[in-house]
């Protein structure tokens, strides 16, 4: 994996919110303008394996692992069936990455939470009396 197809995948989880297999695919298929075997072997299993992004469960795998076999017939996980998200590992790496391109300090302390370290918490707290709303 060079270091532009590491960006351009970074990038897809930039949001720190969880994605599916397909959605990662189709968009960084087309957003790398590379094949589907090559963007799957080369690109999104390295970044798996170098701990940049990580799988996590979703409703339909945790049923699925809550009832086992159905009828004496089991039923196999893939992991086109899980979801996926970006570690901090990954978001350090897309921090410096944008950091290189950009010669900005703004991405350095940019957070995507309400109560993180550099969180909307910190810069525009809400108001005396007013309570957050989940």
């Amino acid at each position: 994996m060079t270091r532009k197809e590491r960006f351009k995948l970074l990038q897809l989880f930039g949001d720190r919110k969880s994605h599916t297999w397909f959605n990662i695919i189709f968009l960084g298929v087309n957003h790398l303008k590379v094949k589907q075997s090559y963007f799957e072997d080369k690109i999104f299993v390295k970044a798996m394996q170098d701990g940049l992004i990580r799988r996590i469960e979703n409703k339909y795998t945790t049923g699925t692992r809550a009832y086992p076999s159905k009828d004496g017939i089991g039923y196999a996980l893939t992991w086109k069936q899980f979801d996926y998200i970006l570690t901090d590992r990954g978001d350090e790496c897309l921090r410096e990455e944008l950091l290189a391109r950009e010669e900005s300090d703004f991405t350095r302390n940019f957070d995507r939470s309400v109560s993180g370290k550099y969180g909307l918490d910190r810069y525009a707290p809400l108001p005396k009396g007013l309570e957050k709303i989940d």
